[in-house]
């Protein structure tokens, strides 16, 4: 093992949570499916904790993600199955202010 980690909060069983990450696997382009893929599926999991809610839980992911060194994490971001704080939806937020940044600036000129 060479210590990498991988931090997930689900609300669902664990198993199934567990082979929708093996599924997704077979494509995905995220550190973590990339890293099942080159271990050959060599990899250890468990449930770490339990929470009576879902803001407690994604609370300790959170902090547990920050405290991984960065070449031992293989989160890219907290809170991803739920959707509202992964790395995808992110860069899209930055690109679409991008593009009204830089319309903005243009009709600054055009008046």
């Amino acid at each position: 093992m060479d210590g990498c980690v991988y931090y997930g909060y689900t609300a669902k069983p664990f198993t199934m949570r567990l082979e929708e990450h093996i599924t997704s696997s077979q494509r995905g382009k995220s550190k973590l499916y990339k890293k099942m893929r080159l271990t050959d599926y060599d990899c250890s999991c468990r449930i770490v904790n339990t929470f009576p809610d879902k803001d407690t839980a994604l609370e300790w992911e959170r902090k547990l993600i920050k405290r991984t060194p960065w070449d031992l994490k293989l989160n890219t971001s907290w809170g991803g199955e739920d959707g509202e704080n992964n790395q995808r939806k992110w860069r899209q937020q930055d690109i679409i202010k991008k593009h009204y940044r830089r319309k903005n600036r243009k009709d600054k000129y055009t008046q």
